[in-house]
């Protein structure tokens, strides 16, 4: 059996676009790691211990070896390379969990003489989790000092003078230049 004959079940896992399209085809996936982190906050407390008060969910990383056979090299390497470098988004789906949002972080090849006719790509996808800011004006009632206020109606307005910074006031208290 050559490894042109050499299939993983289309199960292990599936690479799709943003339109569910699977890609890669040219490439054989062989092996999935994927690291779905939590990361724990650690504060010291005075008695010199060490607290847990919380925690944040860190972005999914995935991990996928491929292997490309010598007649599809060049164009399984290039269709890797065009989608990280246009940010193109993927959904992997491995037998365990889908994870969307997955963006090409790195795709190291490997050419090993020992893998003949073969080269490797390992693949490693990172989860970016998107947000949208929001903007919420505060009308000038609610603002504790009114020169902080929207100066909206009131056009453009200079700032204040001022003695010079921390730093500078102390310089000069010791009589150093700057």
């Amino acid at each position: 059996m050559t490894i042109e004959n050499f299939r993983i079940p289309a199960d292990l896992v599936s690479i799709l676009d943003e339109s569910g399209n699977q890609v890669f085809e040219l490439a054989i996936p062989m092996k999935v790691a994927v690291d779905p982190g939590i990361q724990y906050m650690r504060n010291p407390i005075d008695s010199g211990a060490t607290i847990t008060d919380h925690y944040i969910i860190l972005p999914v990383v995935a991990s996928i070896d491929f292997i490309v056979t010598n007649s599809n090299y060049r164009e399984a390497y290039q269709q890797i390379r065009t989608a990280a470098r246009a940010a193109q988004r993927f959904t992997v789906q491995t037998k365990s969990d889908t994870f969307q949002n997955m963006y090409i972080e790195n795709y190291p090849s490997e050419e090993d003489p020992d893998k003949f006719d073969a080269i490797t790509i390992t693949i490693s996808f990172i989860e970016i989790q998107l947000d949208t800011a929001t903007l919420e004006l505060l009308p000038a009632s609610q603002v504790s000092d009114a020169s902080d206020a929207s100066t909206t109606d009131r056009g453009e307005v200079s700032g204040s003078a001022t003695s010079g910074s921390l730093l500078s006031q102390a310089a000069d208290a010791l009589g150093v230049i700057f």
